[in-house]
């Protein structure tokens, strides 16, 4: 999209290193950020309505559903993503003198992987999406429907209490951790020290996740039952994704 299009416009030129570790880098991080987090709310709606569509006889079935599209989307666009990062890390490499044709085992090349891959995980990927997300999720509904209903006479009572009750409590957020791990697994295809860092970021951001959640849970969401494991079992199935990201670095390591 346009976001796509001012980042290969300016990340191929000489020098660009310099902006990405200044303010400029903030400022894309955040943007970042802001795009996740509007395009998760819209892939959850996308997700939910087609799980919903299927007219599933339990509720297991459905959020199993709901949870396995959610997962293939956002997969689909990581990749995207990740293809993205190889045309980023052009610039770096004219600011590293590095030759355009080095092999990807090429020290040069894997540092100028690592400094984009980690620029784009953290913070705009795993953090600051589930930062802003009680405002895209509960603050900015809740205002929004306040406003509606005292503009408008003619919302009955009812209506107004289905637009301000609390949505159902969702399991989306397996498919949010296993892409979040999925991701800070692709760093053991690259070599570098401050491979530790990135995996404190993963816990900082599974803490807020949780903290988040915990509150969602007992504040913002209705009463909610699961009656079986079954989706449960489901996302342990879905953890065979970053095994075999490991699995495949473990292999690149040693080939």
């Amino acid at each position: 999209g346009p976001y796509t299009y001012y980042v290969l416009s300016w990340t191929k030129v000489g020098g660009s290193t310099q902006y990405m570790e200044g303010i400029g880098g903030f400022a894309q991080s955040t943007i970042l950020g802001l795009l996740i987090t509007v395009g998760n709310q819209a892939v959850y709606a996308a997700c939910g309505y087609i799980a919903q569509s299927c007219r599933f006889k339990t509720t297991d079935s459905r959020d199993k559903l709901s949870v396995v599209l959610y997962t293939f989307a956002v997969s689909i666009n990581t990749v995207l993503d990740l293809g993205l990062l190889t045309y980023m890390a052009h610039g770096f490499q004219q600011d590293s003198g590095m030759n355009e044709s080095a092999f990807v085992r090429n020290p040069s090349m894997q540092h100028a992987l690592f400094v984009q891959l980690v620029g784009y995980i953290y913070p705009g990927t795993i953090l600051l999406p589930f930062l802003l997300e009680p405002i895209a999720m509960c603050l900015a509904p809740y205002y929004l429907f306040s406003w509606l209903i005292r503009s408008r006479p003619d919302v009955t009572f009812s209506r107004a209490e289905k637009c301000l009750e609390c949505p159902n409590f969702d399991l989306n957020r397996y498919g949010d951790i296993i892409i979040n791990a999925v991701l800070c697994s692709l760093i053991f295809f690259l070599t570098s020290v401050n491979i530790w860092w990135m995996f404190a970021q993963l816990v900082t951001s599974s803490v807020v996740i949780y903290v988040w959640d915990h509150c969602r849970f007992l504040r913002e969401s209705q009463r909610t039952e699961f009656a079986t494991n079954s989706m449960d079992v489901c996302a342990q199935y879905l953890t065979v994704f970053p095994c075999a990201v490991l699995a495949g670095a473990l292999a690149f390591k040693y080939q």
